[in-house]
C-alpha cells in the first residue's frame, strides 16, 4: 500500500514512474501514505551504484513546523536587516539634509551677525512680496563714522559693534520685516508700508536706538546712522531699482549725518543728470572740452597776491557744467585722477608761461580733492610735474575743503605734512561751512584760511555774520595764517573786510575768473 501510494504520488505530482525516476536519478518529494496509514512527506531517489531505492519520510506537521520556524527566523532576520539599513540610510539622509540646510544657511546668511544677506533677499523676495502686495518701503541703512572706529581700534572692535548693531536692529523690527546685512556697515530692511508720517517717526526712533552708547572692551563708542527710504510702487517696481533709489536717498541723508531721507522725484532727476555728466565726462579731456580759468587774488594794499585755478567744462550735449556738479561725479566714479592730473598740469603750464611773458611771479592756488590726496603717488606725481615745468614750489598753494570728513583726517594728515615739508603751502577752503574744531585746525599744517562767500554776502547787514567773519579772521591771526575772503563783490565789502584785518580778497569786484589770455591782459593792465 505504501509503495503504491508513493508511486501514485509520483505520477500525480511529477508524471513520473519508478522506471523513469530510476533512469533520471532525481530526488523528489511527495505526499503519500506510510505503511501505518498515516499521511507523510516522502523524499525518494534511486541509488544506481547500489541498485537501491532510498526514501526518507517525515510527519507533515513536523516539516511544516520546521519550515515555519526557519521561515520565521529568516523573515525576522530580514526585517531586522531591513530596519538596520532603513535607520542607516535615514541617518545618512538626515545628515545630508542637515548639511545641505547648513550650507544653504551659510550661503544665505552673514557669518558675523547671522543676519540674512542679499542672496537670501533675492531668493525669498517673491514670497515676501506676495504677502505685501500693495505697498512696502525699502530702507537702506549706513552707519556714520564707523570707518573711523575700524581704523583707530581695529576690526575686532568694529565687528563687536556690528554684532550689537545687528542685535538692536533685530529687536527693533518685526518678524514680518525682512532685515538684511548688505555688507560692511550697511543694512537693508523691507518693511510693509504705513503712512509717511508714521515711517518717519519710526525711523527717527530707530536712529535714536542705534545712536545709544556701545560698550566694547571697557570702552564707550557712539555711532550714528543715515537711512535712505524708497517706496514700492510709488518710486519703482523692481527690487533693484528700489535699492538704487534708497541708496541715493541714503547719500542725501549722509550729508547731514545721523538722519533719514525719503527718495523724491528731484533726486530722480538729479540721478539722470549725474548719469549724463558721468557719461559725457569720460571723454571730456580727449575732446578738449575742459579748460582752466584763473581768478585774481588781491592783497589788502591792492597788489596782486596770486590766482586761483578753476576748471571749466563746456559740453556739446550738456552745455556749461559747473565744477560743483562734475567734480563730485568724478570723485564717485573714479575719474578724479585723470581730471586732477589735467588740472594740475594745465595750471602749472599756463601760469609758468604767464610768468615768462610778463616777467613776474605770483601765487597759484589749485583745489585738490580728498580723493586725489589719498592716492598713494599723489605727491610724487605732483613733484614730477612741477620739476618738468620748472615751477617754484614756494609759489604753489593746494586748497583742501573744510568738508574733509573726520574718517579721512587720519589718512590725510601725514600727506599734508609731507606737502608742507616740500615747501608747498596749504589753504583751508570754505572755512566756516564745515565742522572743524580748534583742535583739528591746530593739527592741520595750513597757511591760509579762506572765508566762504556765504558769510561775505551778509557782512554788510547781518551783525552776526559780521561778527563771525571777524572771529574767523582772528582765529587765522592767532594761528599765524593768512586770511582770504571769497566772493567779494563791492567796495563796501572790501572796506569792511579791511577793518576786520583780512589779508587777501577774491571776487567779482576785482575780476571774474579769466582764461589764460584774458588773465595776461588783466595783469598787463593792472601793471
Amino acid at each position: 500500500q505504501a509503495v503504491s501510494s508513493v508511486e501514485e504520488g509520483l505520477q500525480k505530482k511529477y508524471n513520473y514512474s519508478f522506471d523513469k525516476l530510476r533512469k533520471n536519478a532525481k530526488t523528489l518529494s511527495i505526499d503519500a501514505i506510510n505503511p501505518f496509514g498515516k499521511e507523510m512527506i516522502f523524499g525518494i531517489t534511486y541509488d544506481a551504484k547500489y541498485h537501491l531505492w532510498v526514501t526518507v519520510q517525515g510527519s507533515k506537521s513536523d516539516v511544516l513546523y520546521e519550515f515555519y520556524n526557519v521561515a520565521l527566523l529568516y523573515v525576522t532576520l530580514f526585517i531586522l536587516i531591513f530596519l538596520a539599513f532603513y535607520v542607516l540610510f535615514d541617518n545618512i539622509s538626515t545628515s545630508e539634509k542637515r548639511k545641505n540646510e547648513e550650507l544653504v544657511f551659510q550661503a544665505q546668511h552673514d557669518t558675523l551677525t547671522s543676519l540674512p544677506n542679499r542672496t537670501y533677499m533675492y531668493d525669498n523676495i517673491r514670497n515676501w512680496k506676495s504677502n505685501h502686495r500693495e505697498k512696502y518701503h525699502v530702507l537702506y541703512i549706513d552707519l556714520d563714522n564707523f570707518k573711523n572706529i575700524n581704523d583707530k581700534f581695529g576690526h575686532t572692535v568694529g565687528d563687536k559693534i556690528l554684532v550689537e548693531v545687528a542685535h538692536r536692529l533685530v529687536e527693533f523690527f518685526d518678524e514680518e520685516d525682512m532685515l538684511v546685512r548688505q555688507g560692511g556697515d550697511e543694512f537693508i530692511v523691507l518693511r510693509e508700508c504705513t503712512d509717511e508720517g508714521h515711517i518717519e517717526s519710526h525711523i527717527q526712533r530707530l536712529i535714536d536706538q542705534i545712536s545709544k552708547v556701545y560698550h566694547v572692551d571697557n570702552k564707550e563708542f557712539r555711532i550714528g546712522m543715515s537711512v535712505g527710504i524708497s517706496q514700492y510702487p510709488k518710486d519703482a517696481t523692481t527690487i533693484e531699482e528700489l535699492l538704487s533709489l534708497s541708496d541715493t536717498a541714503m547719500y542725501e541723508a549722509k550729508k547731514r549725518k545721523n538722519s533719514y531721507c525719503l527718495f523724491s522725484e528731484k533726486m530722480r532727476h538729479n540721478n539722470v543728470v549725474r548719469s549724463d555728466i558721468e557719461h559725457e565726462l569720460r571723454g571730456a579731456i580727449e575732446k578738449n572740452e575742459l579748460w582752466m580759468a584763473y581768478q585774481p587774488q588781491i592783497n589788502v594794499d591792492g597788489t596782486l597776491y596770486g590766482v586761483e585755478a578753476l576748471v571749466r567744462w563746456d559740453n556739446a550735449k550738456l552745455g556749461f557744467v559747473g565744477p560743483d556738479k562734475f567734480i563730485a561725479v568724478a570723485e564717485e566714479t573714479g575719474l578724479m585722477r585723470d581730471l586732477g592730473d589735467f588740472i594740475i598740469k594745465s595750471s602749472l603750464r599756463d601760469i609758468k608761461s604767464t610768468y615768462k611773458e610778463l616777467n613776474t611771479t605770483f601765487s597759484l592756488s589749485i583745489n585738490i580733492s580728498v580723493v586725489q590726496l589719498l592716492e598713494s603717488d599723489f605727491l610724487e606725481n605732483l613733484l614730477k610735474v612741477m620739476e618738468k615745468e620748472r615751477f617754484d614750489k614756494s609759489f604753489l598753494t593746494l586748497e583742501i575743503t573744510e568738508s574733509l570728513s573726520i574718517e579721512d583726517l587720519d589718512e590725510v594728515l601725514p600727506l599734508l605734512h609731507a606737502v608742507r615739508e616740500e615747501g608747498i603751502e596749504i589753504s583751508l577752503d570754505d572755512f566756516g561751512t564745515g565742522y572743524s574744531s580748534l583742535s583739528v585746525l591746530r593739527e592741520l599744517p595750513i597757511n591760509e584760511l579762506k572765508i566762504d562767500k556765504s558769510f561775505i554776502d551778509k557782512i554788510l547787514y547781518d551783525k552776526r555774520e559780521k561778527a563771525l567773519v571777524q572771529s574767523i579772521i582772528n582765529i587765522g591771526k592767532n594761528f599765524k595764517m593768512k586770511t582770504l575772503a571769497e566772493g567779494v563783490e563791492s567796495l563796501d565789502q572790501v572796506e569792511e573786510l579791511k577793518l576786520a584785518n583780512c589779508d587777501i580778497f577774491q571776487g567779482y569786484y576785482f575780476s571774474k575768473p579769466l582764461s589764460k589770455e584774458h588773465l595776461i591782459k588783466y595783469l598787463k593792465k593792472e601793471k
